[in-house]
């Protein structure tokens, strides 16, 4: 068992700014009621496949300012029940739908700016996320001509737009 082995009941976790280059599946063994987990600024470029596989009640993740350029295949398989991601200050690649097809509970996604920039359309987080209500944007990008472009078109869709408090 990891760290947590005798932690069995705790719901919120925050590990920020401790330099974690690779999260594996040892690192958050134990945290079987886990609803809230926070990684944001540790530097993290690699999420083993199993990291989030023992996290089932997990409905809240941060994975905002780490050096995450892709996710594999099956990271977020067993977060059936996920309410809220934020990946803000990612550099993404691209969006790959078919990462998030059991995040049907999604109400709150932080897009990425690189995502944006790489003309991320509306209806490809709709059809993904169909419970979506809340859109987060980067603070530090608000005035980008891509981010208020895509900032309009979730206005104008309904869509609440939230801008993050987060400044590096």
């Amino acid at each position: 068992m990891g760290a947590f082995k005798h932690m069995q009941n705790l719901t919120h976790l925050t590990i920020s700014s401790q330099n974690i280059a690779h999260l594996t599946k040892d690192m958050l063994r134990g945290l079987d009621n886990l609803t809230y987990l926070n990684l944001k600024h540790n530097g993290i470029n690699k999420i083993e496949e199993n990291s989030f596989e023992d996290l089932s009640e997990l409905n809240h993740l941060i994975l905002s300012h780490n050096n995450l350029k892709s996710f594999d295949p099956k990271i977020f398989e067993n977060l059936n029940i996920l309410e809220t991601l934020d990946l803000y200050g990612l550099d993404l690649d691209k969006f790959n739908a078919s990462i998030f097809s059991k995040q049907k509970e999604l109400k709150h996604f932080g897009v990425p700016t690189s995502l944006i920039k790489k003309k991320l359309e509306l209806g490809q987080l709709t059809k993904t996320f169909p419970k979506l209500e809340t859109i987060g944007l980067q603070n530090e990008d608000k005035e980008d001509e891509d981010v208020v472009k895509f900032m309009k078109t979730c206005k104008a869709s309904g869509f609440y737009v939230q801008f993050s408090n987060i400044y590096l």
